[in-house]
């Protein structure tokens, strides 16, 4: 696999382990199966799309989405080296609406670009559009870590999640991330209450799953995760 050439923290650690985030990769591992459909939300260079492709083989597919100049060029160089001819990539991030922003780029860690609405770091000109002007028919799996766009991102999504009864999802849950995109932890969870999931938060350290509910985690943004704290939770989200 190709990884940056400088530091970052994505490719440093796949350069040291050959794995990240190990937990999380067992869960999707355990997920997938031959024939699914996987979409990948930030796809930075291709981790997780890769894994997905040689699970779902070729009857099934990987739609990976990725603004990102640097990294989507990493990501079609590792999908055409590894063969994977299931993988469609797209150099897009995804939101509400088709429109262009600037992404604000963390110099350190290539997963950690932000379509924050106040930064003082450099910026690229992106485009965005809405996942449902590009995917058609249900997906099984989607794995969305976008740095705080995830409403955005979901909500252009809202006919593909509907035709996808048996979905799972990887999510990131970051209030502070979610509020410097314009948007709530709030109004993620209100959205999240139309579908019928179950919730675990995903205890990458002590690799275990603790099954929650949305008032639970509606609880939690009050109590703990709170847009002041900064800090943040990975949720494995699960059809009924």
């Amino acid at each position: 696999m190709e990884l940056h050439e400088r530091q970052d923290l994505v490719s440093d650690m796949l350069l040291g382990t050959g794995e990240w985030e190990p937990y999380e990769t067992r869960l999707i591992q355990d997920r997938l199966k031959p024939g699914d459909t996987m979409v990948d939300v930030g796809a930075n260079i291709g981790y997780y799309s890769l894994l997905a492709s040689r699970i779902c083989g070729p009857e099934g597919r990987v739609v990976a989405f990725e603004p990102q100049n640097q990294n989507y060029a990493l990501l079609q160089r590792n999908i055409e080296r590894n063969h994977c001819e299931n993988v469609q990539a797209h150099r897009v991030g995804l939101w509400l609406e088709p429109k262009a922003a600037q992404l604000h780029l963390n110099n350190e860690n290539c997963g950690d670009h932000q379509l924050a609405l106040n930064s003082e770091r450099s910026q690229e000109t992106v485009t965005l559009q809405a996942g449902d002007d590009l995917l058609a028919g249900g997906i099984d799996f989607l794995k969305i870590d976008t740095q705080g766009a995830e409403f955005g991102a979901l909500s252009g999504m809202e006919k593909t999640l509907q035709r996808s009864p048996s979905l799972r999802m990887i999510l990131e849950f970051w209030p502070y991330g979610l509020a410097n995109c314009g948007h709530s932890a709030d109004q993620l969870i209100q959205f999240l209450g139309d579908y019928p999931f179950e919730y675990s938060i995903i205890d990458q350290e002590n690799e275990r799953l603790d099954p929650t509910t949305l008032p639970g985690l509606l609880d939690f943004t009050r109590t703990q995760l709170t847009v002041e704290s900064q800090g943040f939770i990975n949720l494995l989200v699960e059809a009924k």
